[in-house]
């Protein structure tokens, strides 16, 4: 029975999945959405996903830029047991992500949704950022910086943000917030089963 019970579980957390993937970026459509973003096929360009093993892995989902000509909308999936406030973002190919010029996804005309004031929830003032983003720490070459997240991304929950240049996995993600608290969580569950262990015995 728990055997079937586990089985279970994982396999609803396969058909999951992909709409967690569908629901990191806006579905959006209306007058206030940028004709650019639907006919490309919309959602996200890049995921990056925070596995619960502690990887990190990316995809591109829609490889075709969200302003039909060269930026790339990017969806964040936390599957971690901690909520992300920040994580550092670098270019392994010296593209310029961070070089921000005035068409980010909550900029006005060629941004998805032609406004800041249809973009709800956005508080960065270039208009790259989601519901909550801004960004910090842009080095000179505009090929790094730090993006975080307003009350952090929950466990199990998902953001999204835009930044420059076409699709391209070739993005460095690291210094994800709290490992301190995955680390207590690992030896609390590695005791309880020593725990079981024990009793069976």
């Amino acid at each position: 029975m728990r055997k079937f019970t586990v089985l279970a579980v994982f396999c609803g957390m396969l058909l999951l999945a992909p709409s967690m993937f569908a629901a990191a970026c806006p579905d959006a459509t209306g007058s206030s959405v940028s004709g650019a973003y639907t006919s490309g096929g919309a959602g996200c360009n890049v995921v990056i996903t925070f596995n619960a093993n502690g990887s990190i892995s990316t995809s591109i989902p829609n490889a075709n830029p969200y302003d039909g000509v060269e930026d790339t909308l990017v969806g964040v999936v936390n599957n971690t047991a901690a909520a992300i406030t920040s994580f550092n973002l670098a270019s392994s190919s010296n593209s310029q992500l961070f070089g921000f010029d005035g068409d980010g996804a909550c900029e006005n005309g060629g941004g998805i949704y032609e406004s800041v004031a249809n973009c709800t929830g956005a508080i960065d003032t270039n208009g790259y950022g989601g519901p909550g983003v801004t960004f910090s720490n842009i080095n000179g070459a505009l090929t790094a910086g730090t993006v975080n997240f307003a009350g952090g991304i929950a466990a199990g929950g998902t953001a999204w943000f835009s930044l420059e240049e076409p699709p391209s996995l070739s993005l460095v993600v690291n210094g994800v917030p709290e490992p301190a608290s995955l680390l207590l969580l690992g030896t609390g569950l590695l005791g309880f089963g020593f725990t079981r262990l024990r009793r069976r015995k």
